[in-house]
């Protein structure tokens, strides 16, 4: 019987140190801090010998002991104006210019609010950016190339060349004999540089883009065309 209680409480101990042991190399575990993702450490809020904090899930106002930010691939929160909004799908590719860095980078819309901000009159998109050399810092200034239509050999002119909005759009052409003709077009694809015109003028026709408030057709006019 001895023998039997003796071995009963030596196992007894056993396990009792085993379970110490779990609980210490969980404490342990407690004193390494791993992220969910790969990245860089922006902000430390704490330096070493630091008292901070415990953090639990009820105390929402604990201090962070660092602030880690995932750059790669870079998230760019695109607005995107609310006629170019249809356009919009996911996988769509676009061009990301970085003045800073005078360099180009390839993007992909991953994902859009599908509305549109009632103040701003845009739409936020994301854009992913593959940044595996980490030439990218958030808070950069970037500009979007956006191809939402393209239209090959396509006949354009200035925006400033155009009268009118919708329906009533027109053009100021001058014909071989030096009279000023204006001509009703309808307009397709813009640009900042150019304005499709889908029908009204030929290719050829010499189009003015200046100081039309003057003309009225039949008027005869000099055109003093690019010399380039």
């Amino acid at each position: 019987m001895k023998s039997r209680s003796g071995s009963t409480g030596q196992q007894s101990r056993y396990q009792s140190a085993v379970a110490s042991l779990a609980h210490e190399a969980a404490l342990v575990e407690y004193t390494r801090i791993v992220a969910p993702f790969t990245g860089v450490v922006t902000q430390r809020y704490a330096s070493d010998g630091s008292m901070i904090q415990a953090g639990i899930a009820s105390q929402t106002q604990a201090m962070p002991v660092v602030k880690v930010s995932q750059n790669n691939p870079l998230r760019l929160m695109l607005p995107v104006p609310e006629e170019d909004v249809a356009a919009i799908h996911d996988g769509q590719h676009v061009t990301v210019n970085v003045p800073a860095l005078q360099r180009t980078f390839d993007g992909t819309i991953t994902r859009f609010a599908d509305r549109v901000d009632m103040s701003t009159r845009t739409m936020t998109a994301e854009v992913d950016v593959k940044n595996p050399q980490l030439t990218l810092i958030p808070g950069m200034y970037a500009e979007v190339k956006l191809g939402t239509a393209e239209a090959m050999n396509a006949m354009a002119v200035p925006p400033e060349a155009v009268d009118g909005t919708g329906d009533s759009q027109r053009l100021f052409v001058v014909d071989t004999a030096g009279m000023v003709q204006t001509r009703k077009v309808r307009t397709g694809i813009q640009s900042p540089q150019y304005v499709q015109i889908l029908s009204g003028v030929n290719e050829g026709d010499v189009v003015i883009t200046s100081r039309r408030s003057d003309l009225h057709d039949g008027q005869k006019v000099q055109p003093l065309l690019p010399t380039s």
